[in-house]
């Protein structure tokens, strides 16, 4: 999916220069790189300037700032926490951002049965309406029903 946003062109003397789209890859690919996995859960934080090619529409723009936290290799739900708290004291303690301005909105993906079934439920959907996928979206199911 990120493939279509990725800012590229060619620089000066020709080479093929992408801009980041977004953080998260990066560090789940540095976590995986690392070799040593025994220190977990791995704790990153991240802000920068990031940059979609997409057409800018309301509210999203070419080259937005982005902050991010990752908690990686860990399944304890305390990690979670952490990184919850850390936002909500960032965004209205630091920034002193009011209720008006910062909701926080807590989701799920769920336990490993749930995602089971909703999975299968998405299968079972997308399979009947194959025809009517553009050719990217039936090679994301694909992709995304073979795990």
């Amino acid at each position: 999916m990120v493939s279509k946003e990725m800012y590229t062109f060619l620089d000066k003397s020709g080479q093929s220069v992408s801009l980041r789209p977004e953080n998260t890859a990066g560090v789940v690919r540095a976590f995986l790189n690392r070799g040593d996995h025994a220190a977990v859960p791995f704790k990153v934080f991240y802000a920068g300037p990031m940059f979609r090619y997409e057409r800018p529409q309301r509210g999203r723009y070419r080259q937005f700032h982005q902050i991010g936290v990752e908690a990686l290799g860990s399944s304890s739900p305390t990690d979670d926490v952490e990184v919850i708290q850390m936002a909500s004291e960032f965004l209205w303690q630091k920034l002193q951002l009011g209720n008006d301005t910062v909701k926080l909105n807590i989701n799920t993906l769920g336990d490993l049965e749930s995602r089971a079934r909703y999975k299968e439920s998405l299968r079972n959907y997308f399979s009947s309406k194959k025809e009517l996928l553009s050719s990217d979206s039936a090679a994301r199911c694909s992709f995304a029903f073979l795990s």
